[in-house]
């Protein structure tokens, strides 16, 4: 019997080493024009967040004024997430009486941030920083009226009225955006 050789016949044949090549180089040049085209959208979705939560230093201040009760802005009990409470001159949350979630009006569910949801700025993390006695702490308790503005870390554990350089830090793939509130005005920033 005579030796053939072995043609694969059509549909059996692999890649060669240069093909592969070709397709990873193709898919490198894609890649490097399409990333820094990501920033941007990067930036806009950080900037987005940190709006987001502005909004609900905002709402917790305009919630003081309007209904004159104390408001716990708590970074504290779940870390990474921003909540409001209805609270007392303790601090205290829910279920101590006379306390109570703060309910969002778009959503009438109560009050919960979390920068993360809804993937909008996935790997975004939150800290809270509202500072006294010259360093950072957990909640923020807005006096009726806005009247005043104290830390705490934790019920009963007033630590003094809220120093400057106070607010929170997000931070995520486009880099870290602060948002700040004013000790005295209660006034808050974006940079």
């Amino acid at each position: 019997m005579p030796l053939t050789a072995c043609h694969p016949s059509f549909g059996q044949r692999g890649f060669t080493l240069a093909e592969m090549l070709v397709v990873v180089l193709i898919v490198a040049v894609i890649a490097s024009i399409a990333l820094p085209t990501m920033q941007p959208v990067l930036t806009q979705q950080g900037a987005l967040v940190a709006s987001e939560a502005a909004n609900v230093l905002r709402f917790a201040v305009g919630e003081s004024r309007r209904t004159g009760r104390f408001i716990l802005v708590d970074g504290r009990t779940q870390p990474g997430h921003l909540r409001l409470y209805y609270s007392n001159a303790s601090a205290d949350v829910p279920p101590t009486a006379g306390t109570a979630e703060v309910i969002d009006p778009l959503t009438k569910r109560a009050l919960d941030f979390e920068p993360t949801l809804g993937g909008l700025a996935n790997g975004t993390t939150l800290t809270v920083q509202f500072r006294a006695a010259s360093a950072p702490r957990t909640q923020l308790l807005i006096y009726p009226n806005a009247a005043a503005l104290h830390a705490f870390d934790g019920a009963g554990s007033d630590l003094g009225a809220l120093e400057s350089g106070s607010g929170l830090v997000l931070t995520g793939p486009a880099g870290t955006q602060a948002v700040g509130i004013h000790e005295i005005t209660a006034l808050v920033t974006l940079p």
